[in-house]
């Protein structure tokens, strides 16, 4: 079955703006760049095991910091909200260049919050989402967790602590556009960017921008493939061999002239 007219030059005007974008965020997966363990966030929650006042028998804390290290991290924030009978309190705070973070709050043994904990650095974002009921069972503090995505809890003896996870959120965008070229090339969308002029400029527009982008990217693997590889490139090493000639063949010229020949007006 033959492709629609015109499906090939609209599906090259999303092609290049999501090979673009490929280029853009998988750089830093193509030099090489390891992540460092130091830089994971980690989001720990536990009791102080001190009142908060009277009415609130507890005071609750919730951390964020690198789990293995000193990591500054560009903005970090945590965010409670309560639920059942504590609907409509919360408390949040947020912090930028800081390597670390800490909200606390009061508790007893009803409290039921949703938590939500983000981290940012120069690479990547961290989330942490779940929702947090505290429980007071055998004279300790229990927390019952539930992950955002699950529906069973774990439960915890006055604490835990576990890893943010890292956004994926340029891999839905690069899907969503690998779709619509998909979606171009075999008809399914019957839209033509060449009918609308303004349009067109638009997508032209675009795909300029991305192109400076994806040059400075391209540009920064490259270069770091020079240098972490630490060798010479193919031009280089052979101005190198050059030079090696010319030195050779010098010190073959001064043992053929002799010793006087720095002094030619010298007589013996």
């Amino acid at each position: 079955m033959a492709p629609p007219v015109g499906a090939f030059q609209r599906a090259f005007l999303v092609a290049v703006p999501l090979a673009l974008i490929v280029l853009i965020f998988v750089t830093p997966t193509l030099i090489g760049r390891q992540q460092s363990p130091t830089t994971i966030p980690v989001f720990s929650a536990g009791v102080a095991k001190a009142p908060w006042n009277a009415t609130y028998n507890e005071t609750a804390l919730l951390y964020v910091r690198s789990g293995l290290g000193t990591a500054m991290y560009n903005y970090v924030a945590i965010n409670l909200t309560g639920l059942g009978n504590y609907s409509g309190t919360g408390w949040s705070i947020n912090g930028t260049r800081v390597p670390s973070l800490w909200l606390k709050y009061p508790v007893n043994a009803t409290r039921i919050a949703r938590v939500a904990a983000i981290a940012i650095d120069d690479f990547s974002i961290y989330r942490y989402n779940a929702t947090v009921e505290y429980r007071w069972v055998d004279r300790g503090w229990t927390l019952a967790v539930i992950p955002e995505g699950q529906s069973a809890a774990t439960e915890y003896r006055e604490g835990f602590s576990v890893a943010m996870g890292r956004d994926l959120l340029w891999v839905v965008v690069v899907l969503a556009l690998l779709a619509l070229w998909l979606g171009l090339v075999t008809g399914r969308i019957n839209f033509d960017p060449f009918a609308n002029f303004y349009l067109l400029i638009l997508a032209i527009a675009v795909i300029g921008i991305l192109s400076v982008i994806g040059a400075v990217f391209l540009g920064i693997f490259i270069v770091y493939r020079i240098y972490y590889r630490q060798e010479f490139t193919p031009f280089e090493k052979e101005m190198l061999a050059m030079r090696e000639d010319v030195k050779g063949i010098a010190a073959k010229i001064e043992q053929l002239v002799g010793p006087s020949a720095g002094n030619p007006g010298k007589k013996e």
